[in-house]
């Protein structure tokens, strides 16, 4: 039995723009909120309520979640 088989290395991670659920992303274990803000920003569903917007604040909680406030 080996454990490391049981590990995985991506998780899904919800998106929430203004406080509603928008998307899930699908990222690396341990990757950074640049990183994921780009990912989310390429992502379709997401971008589409992200253009023509300001992102006002970032809130990043590690292998959680994101939210964007945007205006």
């Amino acid at each position: 039995f080996d454990s490391n088989y049981l590990q995985e290395d991506r998780i899904e991670i919800p998106v929430q723009i203004n406080g509603k659920l928008r998307g899930l992303i699908s990222a690396p274990l341990n990757i950074q909120m640049e990183d994921l803000l780009d990912l989310a920003q390429k992502d379709d569903k997401i971008a589409k309520y992200l253009l023509d917007k300001e992102i006002k604040k970032k809130i990043y909680v590690p292998k959680k979640m994101l939210n964007l406030v945007v205006i």
